[in-house]
C-alpha cells in the first residue's frame, strides 16, 4: 500500500508541475495553438507535388538524393536527406509539403521566441508571443507559400535569422564562448538556405551592418578583445561551413554568377523589375501584384480589400509611435536606434532602383559578387526580422505602461493581415501564377488554372520507370519539343498544368538533357528544331546522339503551338527511322534514336573538330566526327568520378567527355606507379562537352576524371563533421560543469 501511495503522490506532483508549466507558458503555448491551426486548414491535396521555378520537390528515392547531393556538391544535402528519411518512414510527398510548412512556420515561432528571450528580458509573455507569431505568420511568409519557394531549402536561412542574430548579439556582449559555440551549431542546420552563396552573403552583410551600429550606440566597445573574439566565431563559422564553402571557391573565378547557368543576365532589367517601392517594403509587401494584398481570392471579402491594406501599415505605425516616445530607456533607446539603422539601411538595398536610391544602389549592385542579389527575396528575407524587433523593443517600453494593452491588441489586430494562413487552401487559389492566366483572374483554383505549381504528375511518367531505369548502357534521355513560355529553363506542360522545373527527372536514373536550356553557349537547339522549317530535321536525332542520348521524350503536353511546330517533324524521323516509337500515351511519346547515332559518354576521338552551334555544322560534321571515333572502356564511380582504362595514350589523341563544359573537370593520367600527371589541355570540345588533348605519351593503366569541387566537398564534410563533433563535446563538458556547479 505504501507503494501505491507513493506512486500516487508522485503522479499528482507531476500533474501539479505540468500544469504550473502551462500557466507560467500560456501565451507561448496559444501561440503554438494558433500555428498548428494554420497547417490543419492548409493541408495539401493528397497525390500533389510543387514544381518550384528553379527547385522541384524532393520526391525520389535513394537515386535521387544521390543526384541532387553531387550536383549541389553536397550544399542542400542536410535539408534533403531529411525528407528522404520522412519517405522511407512512409510520409507521402503531399503530407511532406505539409510538414514542411509546419517545420517552417514552427520553426521561425520558436526561432524568434527564443531571441527575445536572450535580448528582450523586459517583453512580457504576451507580446512576446503575439511578436513571435508575427514573424511566423506575415506577408513575406504568406510570398513564400505562394510563390514557388513553398518546398524550397533557399528559404530555410528565414528561420534561423532571429536564433542566430540573437547567439551573435549575445556573444559580443558577454565575450562567453558558448554562445559562439552555439552560434556555430545554428548556422550549420541553417546551411541549406546557403545553397545559394547569395543568401549567405546576404547574411554576411546583415552581420557586418549590425555590427556597425552596435559599435555606434555604444551597445558593444570597439577594442582588441572584440575584434579577437569575431575572429574567433568568423572561424567557428568557416570550419562548420566548410562542407560547402570549399567546393564553391574553384567555382568563384569565373564569378559567382556562373555557378548555375551560362546565361547572361541582363542586371538593369533584374533590378527595375524586382525594385520594391518604399512604402511597399514598410508594408511588408512584396515588388509584384501577384501577391496578396494586391491579389485578392476571396470574392466575398472584396470590399474589405482596401481595409486589409490598411492593416499593412499599421506595424511601421507602432515602429514611428515607438520613435515619438520620449522616456524611452537608455538601453531600449540604443536597441531600437540599431534596429532602426537595419530598417533603413535594408528599406534602401530592397528599393533598388526606385527613387531616391538609384544612384547608390546601382554602384552597391554593380561590385563583384554583388549581382548576385539581384533578386528580391535576398535581402527582402531580413525585413519582417527587423520589423519584428523593432515591435519586441517597443513592448518592453510600453510595459508600464497604459498603452501596454492596446499596443497587445494592435499586435493581434497585425497578424489577421497574411489572412489566407487562417482560410486555408495555400498555393490551391493563392498561388502567384495564377495572376498571369486571365481567365482565372475572377476564381482562382489550381484544378481549373492553365499552370500551376502544385500539380499531379501523370502516372505515364511513372509507366516508363522500369524500362529506363533498367537499361543497363550509360546513357541520357531527352526532352522535345522546346516549350517555353516565359522562363528559359522552366517547362511548361498545361496538359497537367506545370510551370517550372520538370519534376518528372526524379523518377528515372539517367541524366536529362533538357528542351529548354543551353548547352552550346547560348544556342537553344530544341527551338531551332520547332522554328527551322525547311531543313531535314535528322540533325537533331544525330546532335542527341552525339550527346550520348538515347532516348527521346516527346512531349504532347505543351502548349499546342509547340506541338504544332515539331509534330510533323518527329513523325519524319520515325517514318525513316532514325527514331523508333517505344510508348505512347496521351502526355508524351517515348523514341530511342538509332544505335548508329549513339556516342558513348566518354570516347576516344583522332582530330579536334570544332563543332559550331547550328544544323548546318551538325550535318556537316557528323560523319567525319563518327568516323574518327573510338569507345573507352569507363567505370563510373559516382556521378562525378570516372576511370578510364588504358594502357597507352597516343599523342594526338583526344578524349571527350559528353558532359556540358566545366572548368572544373579535371583528368589525370595515373601511372603504373601510382602517380597522378594532370592533363591541363582541357577544352570545350564538339562545341558543349569535356575534352583534353593528349599532347605527350604516356605508359599509364588509367585516367582518372573528376570534378574538382567533389574532392573539396569530401574534404569540407571532414573538417566540418570534426568541427562539430569539437563544438559538441565543448558543449556538453560546459553544460555537464554548469550541472555540477549547481548541484554544489
Amino acid at each position: 500500500m505504501r507503494g501505491v501511495r507513493g506512486a500516487s503522490l508522485r503522479f499528482v506532483m507531476l500533474q501539479a508541475k505540468i500544469s504550473q508549466i502551462v500557466r507560467n507558458n500560456i501565451f507561448y503555448l496559444l501561440g503554438f495553438l494558433v500555428l498548428v491551426v494554420a497547417v490543419a486548414v492548409n493541408l495539401f491535396p493528397e497525390g500533389y507535388v510543387l514544381v518550384g521555378g528553379d527547385t522541384p520537390q524532393f520526391i525520389g528515392g535513394y537515386q535521387s538524393l544521390k543526384s541532387l547531393f553531387y550536383d549541389w556538391q553536397g550544399r542542400a544535402g542536410i535539408f534533403y536527406a531529411f525528407f528522404y528519411f520522412l519517405s522511407r518512414l512512409g510520409i507521402s510527398d503531399s503530407l511532406q509539403l505539409s510538414f514542411y510548412l509546419g517545420i517552417f512556420i514552427f520553426g521561425s515561432y520558436v526561432s524568434f521566441d527564443i531571441f527575445a528571450r536572450l535580448l528582450f528580458k523586459e517583453i512580457s509573455d504576451l507580446p512576446r508571443a503575439l511578436v513571435s507569431l508575427f514573424y511566423a505568420l506575415n506577408l513575406y511568409t504568406l510570398y513564400v507559400f505562394t510563390y514557388a519557394w513553398g518546398y524550397s531549402h533557399y528559404q530555410f536561412l528565414y528561420i534561423f535569422i532571429p536564433l542566430l542574430t540573437g547567439l551573435y548579439v549575445k556573444f559580443l556582449r558577454s565575450r562567453k564562448n558558448v554562445y559562439a559555440v552555439y552560434f556555430a551549431l545554428a548556422l550549420l542546420l541553417a546551411s541549406p538556405g546557403f545553397a545559394n552563396p547569395a543568401f549567405a552573403l546576404a547574411f554576411f552583410i546583415f552581420l557586418l551592418v549590425l555590427t556597425i551600429f552596435l559599435i555606434a550606440v555604444k551597445t558593444i566597445a570597439f577594442n582588441k578583445d572584440l575584434l579577437k573574439k569575431v575572429f574567433l566565431l568568423g572561424v567557428f563559422s568557416f570550419l562548420v561551413s566548410a562542407y560547402w564553402i570549399l567546393p564553391l571557391i574553384p567555382q568563384m573565378r569565373g564569378g559567382v554568377e556562373g555557378l548555375f547557368s551560362e546565361n547572361i543576365i541582363d542586371l538593369n532589367w533584374w533590378l527595375r523589375h524586382t525594385s520594391n517601392p518604399l512604402i511597399d517594403t514598410f508594408r511588408l509587401t512584396q515588388y509584384s501584384n501577384w501577391y496578396f494584398p494586391d491579389n485578392f481570392p476571396y470574392p466575398n471579402l472584396l470590399k474589405y480589400k482596401d481595409a486589409f491594406a490598411f492593416l499593412t501599415l499599421i506595424p511601421i505605425f507602432l515602429i514611428v509611435l515607438g520613435a515619438s516616445k520620449k522616456d524611452i530607456g537608455r538601453e531600449n533607446k540604443r536597441k531600437y536606434l540599431v534596429f532602426l539603422g537595419l530598417l533603413l539601411f535594408f528599406v534602401m538595398l530592397v528599393a533598388k532602383v526606385k527613387y531616391p536610391f538609384e544612384f547608390i544602389n546601382k554602384f552597391f549592385y554593380n561590385l563583384w559578387g554583388f549581382n548576385t542579389l539581384r533578386s528580391y527575396e535576398k535581402l527582402a528575407i531580413f525585413t519582417p526580422f527587423i520589423f519584428a524587433s523593432l515591435l519586441a523593443i517597443i513592448s518592453t517600453e510600453l510595459e508600464k505602461t497604459r498603452l501596454k494593452k492596446w499596443f497587445a491588441l494592435a499586435l493581434a489586430v497585425v497578424l489577421l493581415t497574411p489572412l489566407p494562413f487562417y482560410l486555408g487552401k495555400l498555393q490551391r487559389n493563392m498561388s502567384a501564377v495564377f495572376v498571369r492566366d486571365t481567365v482565372m483572374m475572377e476564381a482562382k483554383d489550381y484544378r481549373k488554372a492553365k499552370y500551376s505549381f502544385l500539380v499531379k504528375i501523370p502516372g505515364e511518367y511513372y509507366s516508363i520507370q522500369e524500362r529506363i531505369n533498367s537499361d543497363p548502357d550509360e546513357i541520357k534521355i531527352a526532352a522535345l519539343p522546346y516549350n517555353v513560355v516565359d522562363s528559359i529553363g522552366w517547362s511548361n506542360y498545361p496538359k497537367w498544368k506545370l510551370a517550372g522545373v520538370d519534376i518528372t527527372r526524379q523518377l528515372y536514373n539517367k541524366e536529362f538533357i533538357y528542351a529548354n536550356s543551353f548547352y552550346f553557349n547560348q544556342w537553344l537547339f530544341a527551338k531551332d528544331f520547332n522554328e527551322l522549317d525547311k531543313r531535314d530535321p535528322v540533325w537533331i536525332a544525330k546532335l542527341l546522339g552525339l550527346m550520348n542520348a538515347k532516348y527521346i521524350i516527346y512531349h504532347k503536353d505543351v502548349e499546342p503551338r509547340f506541338a504544332e511546330q515539331s509534330q510533323s517533324k518527329i513523325e519524319k524521323l520515325e517514318l525513316e527511322g532514325y527514331i523508333s516509337l517505344i510508348k505512347e500515351n496521351d502526355y508524351f511519346n517515348l523514341y530511342q534514336i538509332k544505335d548508329e547515332f549513339i556516342f558513348p559518354p566518354m570516347i576516344w576521338q583522332k582530330e579536334k573538330i570544332n563543332l559550331e552551334p547550328s544544323p548546318n555544322s551538325i550535318d556537316e560534321n557528323f560523319e567525319k566526327i563518327k568516323s574518327g571515333v573510338s569507345a573507352t572502356d569507363f567505370q563510373r564511380i559516382n556521378p562525378k568520378k570516372f576511370i578510364v582504362k588504358a594502357n597507352r595514350i597516343n599523342s594526338g589523341q583526344e578524349l571527350v567527355f559528353a558532359e556540358p563544359y566545366d572548368k572544373n573537370w579535371r583528368a589525370y593520367a595515373i601511372t603504373d606507379d601510382g602517380k597522378k600527371i594532370l592533363l591541363k589541355s582541357h577544352y570545350r570540345a564538339l562545341g558543349y562537352a569535356n575534352g583534353w588533348n593528349i599532347d605527350k605519351e604516356y605508359p599509364v593503366k588509367e585516367i582518372l576524371i573528376e570534378y574538382y569541387p567533389i574532392k573539396l566537398l569530401y574534404w569540407g564534410i571532414a573538417v566540418s563533421s570534426a568541427t562539430t563533433l569539437f563544438l559538441a563535446v565543448y558543449l556538453l563538458r560546459y553544460l555537464y560543469a554548469g550541472r555540477k556547479n549547481r548541484e554544489i
